[in-house]
């Protein structure tokens, strides 16, 4: 997901079985997973539509190489500023799709979606996010690039998840601590459209957006100038193949086209914003990915017979008792981490 991430085919590895036996495993999963989907589909539609939406995250993903935490990381290390550009034109995009979202329900008389992801910011939110902060430059990706590059069989992703998955159960309940004291009850929950409009908060974030584009592109011209700028640079692999023959659908050339070729930031931050928007519509919540951690940290204890009696616990448990395919959130993580 940034310059960490990157993952580099040794010379001695012979490309062309790769090439061989990559669609037809691809051709295999992608059978399944539609079958899958089918029979969840008489089950619940809902969590057919999750698994797709992960899927299509988790291609968007793998193909543009795109972090949330690459967008701080890879300007500092290496100066190139190309997906922190790509991050803040996501956000703009994001927000004025939710704008409209929101608007549009307000006008019918319904509550806008998304409102769930308004949080009331406290001493646990900022403690939460600097140790998360910290865990995603350990890991060398967020959570969304961990679910990714765990497709890919990243042994670090593998750590970062049991880590990502274990920890959010001590870190839940340090968070409900912390909530329910003197100290969290100290704090500010504010939702700009109902301070200034929903113009006026698209226009105020963005302009805080363009100032911080202005800061991305100054900084990094500063590097180039002092030498200190490393262009990013991509693996043979992702490279487009010359290919003068005539285009066959099953061909390897395909395959690279469509699963391999590289993507730019922009067009994966263009469309994770697109991607967010549907998310919006269609479930009337903000794209989450640490939700699931939770109950998938339950589930797995469970099997050894560790009860969790405490009542912060009790939705997750519930849910991992009803089955983790059965998990709507859990089924688009899923379908993150298969799509690679």
């Amino acid at each position: 997901m940034d310059i960490s991430n990157r993952v580099d085919i040794p010379k001695t590895i012979d490309i062309s079985k790769k090439q061989r036996v990559q669609p037809y495993i691809g051709l295999v999963l992608l059978i399944a997973v539609i079958l899958f989907g089918a029979l969840k589909s008489n089950v619940d539609q809902k969590l057919t539509l999750f698994l797709i939406t992960g899927l299509a995250l988790g291609y968007i993903l793998t193909r543009s190489r795109y972090g949330f935490a690459g967008g701080f990381k890879r300007i500092y290390v290496t100066g190139e500023g190309s997906l922190s550009t790509a991050l803040l034109v996501m956000f703009a995009i994001s927000m004025v799709l939710a704008a409209g979202i929101q608007f549009s329900a307000t006008m019918m008389g319904i509550d806008p979606p998304g409102l769930s992801s308004v949080k009331f910011l406290n001493v646990s939110v900022l403690l939460g996010g600097f140790l998360f902060g910290i865990g995603m430059m350990l890991a060398g990706g967020c959570a969304s690039g961990t679910l990714s590059d765990l497709g890919e069989g990243a042994g670090r992703s593998m750590i970062a998840m049991t880590t990502f998955v274990l920890g959010s159960l001590p870190g839940l309940m340090a968070q409900d601590a912390l909530n329910n004291s003197a100290i969290g009850q100290i704090g500010m929950k504010l939702y700009l459209p109902d301070v200034m409009g929903y113009v006026g908060a698209v226009i105020f974030s963005v302009a805080l957006l363009g100032i911080l584009y202005l800061v991305v592109r100054k900084y990094e011209n500063f590097r180039k100038k002092e030498g200190y700028y490393e262009k990013t640079v991509y693996e043979d692999q992702e490279l487009p193949i010359p290919n003068k023959e005539p285009f066959k659908l099953f061909s390897y050339a395909t395959f690279h086209k469509i699963f391999v070729q590289r993507w730019s930031f922009m067009t994966g931050g263009i469309l994770l914003a697109i991607m967010f928007g549907f998310i919006l519509i269609s479930t009337g919540h903000s794209w989450g990915v640490t939700g699931p951690f939770v109950t998938w940290g339950v589930a797995f204890l469970q099997m050894f017979g560790i009860h969790f009696t405490a009542p912060v616990f009790a939705d997750y448990v519930a849910t991992a008792n009803g089955g983790i395919l059965n998990d709507p959130g859990s089924l688009r993580n899923i379908g993150i981490i298969l799509l690679k």
